[in-house]
């Protein structure tokens, strides 16, 4: 699986995501419920996800496919409906622990 992790552009991919992330922290709102409304999405589909990695939409759909089969793979996803989404900070944390080497390229949990 380090031909997954080649595909990341790391620096890039991680400036994406920082400047998505403090857009979105920036346009975050607290009300006196402590809800958070946004201007923006807290969540992405697999396109902007993977413009967001550096990597293709097939790899997403094989990390997600190697999920599905009991092995682990890439950053968390969930569906509504049809639709894949990836919470902006849940790809922020994966992709922060994969370069800590607390998780390999394709989401396996190292000991």
């Amino acid at each position: 699986m380090l031909v997954a992790l080649a595909r990341v552009k790391s620096a890039e991919a991680a400036s994406r995501l920082a400047a998505l992330l403090s857009v979105l922290l920036e346009t975050a709102a607290m009300s006196n419920t402590d809800t958070i409304t946004l201007d923006r999405p807290a969540a992405v589909g697999m396109e902007e996800a993977a413009r967001l990695l550096g990597v293709s939409t097939s790899t997403l759909r094989y990390w997600r496919w190697q999920t599905n089969s009991g092995n682990p793979s890439g950053p968390p996803s969930y569906r509504i409906g049809r639709k894949v989404l990836y919470d902006v900070p849940a790809l922020q944390k994966w992709l922060d622990d994969v370069r800590a080497g607390a998780i390999g390229a394709t989401g396996e949990v190292k000991q």
